[in-house]
């Protein structure tokens, strides 16, 4: 769908809220309205939204309670990921400025908490920048970057289609699609080239290269402080993996497995492919075995919060967890309880010690 100009910029909650409650008129109305028109998977989502609140609430001559905002938009999310091109509301989740008059209607209610719940339930939510729904294209010498909890689909030149994880960037060569197809990585990204015998597919992550030889992967450059520096598994066909050390060997990966390259050097280590490495693309969250460093990145880079680590006997503990919406305080006590550990939360820092300290 073609979106008429002046129809990207999304209305806030608020204006959301008195639309469907029918107490928005005139030019307000309008472009309420003529935006939801213009994006109709938003205004599906809306509905789905509306549907589950709706059922949360029955009429009783009492005062009702507060909907449960999380649980709907849980159950909307359910429903997201049985149609793939389904994407989250991007709208501004902010609060009434203070002193704002609250309407009796659900509808204000559940914009004010959703505003909170949306920001608590990040992982599994993606933004689709795209008006259409469909991956947008970008050009040569773009840089794409996507902030905390986001994740995003977009188009290279070629055709070649990358999902960029949360908190990650990609750098789009400046000749790209001339005599070289080459990007660079930072964090999470999935790859489904479009295979060009003529030109390589080039991927630069951390302390490796990957090389396209006709397939789609996922890529994760590892945190500094962890011995894993650049993680590829493969999905379709099969890629070359270069580490950037004249000490070791590259290595084919096929389909269904995954290589690791460490940041240090040496051979690479090939394995299985594993669900945590794909789940992302579908908005969960999963560790299998993971080593606290892994946790501690995919933390800062789904929730925002730095996972401290108060005492090094954790640090040679493993975590295999799955999570898919969970607040971030819920995802810390599991994580906590798997490790026998104690967390403390303040903001957007966490601290975890373990069971015996004080």
């Amino acid at each position: 769908m073609t979106v008429p100009p002046g129809l990207n910029e999304p209305p806030d909650w608020d204006a959301i809220a008195r639309h469907r409650d029918g107490e928005l008129d005139g030019a307000e109305e309008r472009r309420v309205a003529e935006w939801l028109a213009a994006h109709p998977r938003d205004a599906a989502l809306l509905d789905a939204l509306d549907e589950q609140l709706a059922a949360q609430l029955t009429p009783r001559a009492v005062p009702a309670p507060e909907p449960d905002v999380e649980a709907a938009l849980r159950a909307v999310h359910a429903r997201m990921d049985d149609a793939p091109t389904a994407r989250v509301i991007p709208f501004p989740l902010t609060r009434p400025a203070s002193g704002t008059r609250r309407r009796p209607m659900r509808w204000v209610a559940a914009g004010i908490a959703a505003a909170a719940a949306i920001g608590a339930l990040a992982v599994g939510l993606t933004r689709d920048r795209a008006a259409d729904g469909l991956p947008r294209p970008v050009a040569a010498g773009s840089v794409v970057a996507t902030a905390v909890g986001v994740r995003d689909s977009v188009r290279l030149p070629d055709g070649t289609r990358v999902v960029l994880g949360p908190a990650s960037r990609l750098t789009v060569a400046a000749g790209y699609g001339g005599s070289a197809r080459d990007v660079e990585v930072e964090g999470v990204a999935f790859f489904d080239v479009t295979h060009l015998p003529a030109t390589s597919f080039i991927v630069r992550a951390g302390p490796a290269t990957i090389r396209d030889l006709g397939t789609a992967f996922t890529v994760r450059t590892e945190a500094r402080d962890s011995a894993r520096g650049v993680i590829v598994a493969v999905t379709v066909g099969s890629v070359e993996l270069n580490p950037d050390h004249a000490s070791a060997q590259s290595v084919v990966l096929r389909a269904g497995e995954r290589g690791e390259s460490h940041s240090d050097g040496g051979a690479i280590i090939r394995s299985a492919m594993q669900d945590s490495d794909v789940a992302w693309t579908r908005g969960r969250l999963l560790f299998a075995d993971a080593p606290l460093t892994t946790v501690r990145a995919d933390l800062l880079r789904w929730y925002g919060v730095e996972l401290q680590i108060a005492d090094s006997s954790l640090l040679t503990r493993r975590i295999t967890a799955s999570f898919d919406g969970e607040p971030v305080d819920s995802v810390l006590r599991v994580i906590a309880l798997a490790l026998g550990a104690n967390v403390e939360r303040r903001d957007s820092v966490a601290v975890l010690r373990s069971g015996t300290s004080r």
